[in-house]
């Protein structure tokens, strides 16, 4: 159950943003945000196989009403959310906190002729000033100053995005996708990268399964994320073993050929402490020092 039952909702926008829509689809689109609402606020899964159920759409229905609907949405890593929403629930916990807390406060001044809190009798400045300084030696030491040369982290964000553009531009040769929408090619360029880091290798696991559904599918499809459970289906058939090997795989090409590496992948390959399978860093040109289990 949501943390928050009501669910504030602006009629007039509502209408406004839906009245190009069918009452099926924006009974589907109604569904959707509820159920959005529920899992309070957070994303749920893009799962073709789930959000008709969800959405209370016939299976042979939810194509062309996704279709419609995928607009009001923000996609990334194979996840689902609405930006709108999300703000919404924000603003709901922060009104309930605060009533909380006034609730809590309310008691005391009730209980006082004045309606005042005694003050302390000690001093309270140097207290101040020593609380000051804890906090801001706290805080220096959560986020410590980035050193001289460090990767910030917008350019790290460029970097992941990058890493997915080879892959996304021959999807969107194979699928002939439209590329005029630079929306589009950002989200894109996320639902790919989920792909990779879920274990699917490129020439065997993403271009093959695009050519087999677009031989056997009719409708007009107008997001790549249309075959991500196809995807990754195909990845769950590898063993745990393949699995790693593939993103593994993934990972040491990625950095050979875009120069990107995740520092929660260990050292990068090249260097002695990189855990990256030996047989790997060969293949991808890079010296193997000594065998390290490789971790995800």
């Amino acid at each position: 159950m949501s943390q928050a039952p009501f669910w504030p909702v602006a009629t007039d926008a509502f209408i406004a943003d839906t009245v190009h829509l069918s009452a099926e689809e924006t009974g589907a689109y109604l569904m959707l945000l509820m159920c959005l609402w529920r899992s309070n606020g957070k994303p749920i899964p893009l799962d073709h196989k789930k959000l008709p159920r969800m959405a209370r759409v016939r299976p042979n229905r939810w194509p062309a009403i996704w279709d419609n609907l995928e607009e009001f949405f923000h996609i990334e890593n194979a996840m689902v959310t609405q930006k709108r929403l999300r703000k919404d629930w924000v603003t709901v916990q922060e009104n309930i906190t605060r009533k909380r807390e006034s609730g809590s406060l309310g008691g005391k001044a009730k209980s006082l002729k004045t309606k005042k809190p005694p003050l302390a009798n000690g001093t309270f400045l140097p207290e101040l000033c020593c609380s000051n300084h804890n906090h801001n030696q706290k805080e220096k030491e959560k986020n410590p100053p980035k050193k001289l040369g460090a990767v910030s982290d917008f350019e790290e964000n460029l970097k992941t995005k990058a890493v997915g553009q080879e892959v996304l531009e021959e999807c969107l040769r194979i699928t002939s996708l439209p590329t005029h929408r630079p929306r589009d090619n950002q989200k894109w360029i996320g639902i790919v990268n989920g792909w990779i880091e879920a274990g699917a290798i490129p020439e065997k696991h993403i271009y093959p399964v695009l050519r087999r559904i677009l031989q056997k599918t009719k409708i007009t499809i107008s997001s790549l994320g249309f075959f991500t459970n196809e995807i990754l289906a195909e990845v769950d058939r590898l063993t745990p073993l393949e699995k790693d090997q593939a993103a593994w795989q993934a990972r040491v090409e990625g950095y050979r050929d875009r120069q990107y590496w995740n520092g929660f992948w260990g050292m990068e390959p090249g260097h002695t402490e990189c855990m990256a399978p030996p047989h790997i860093l060969e293949q991808c040109g890079f010296q193997a020092f000594k065998s390290i289990t490789p971790a995800n």
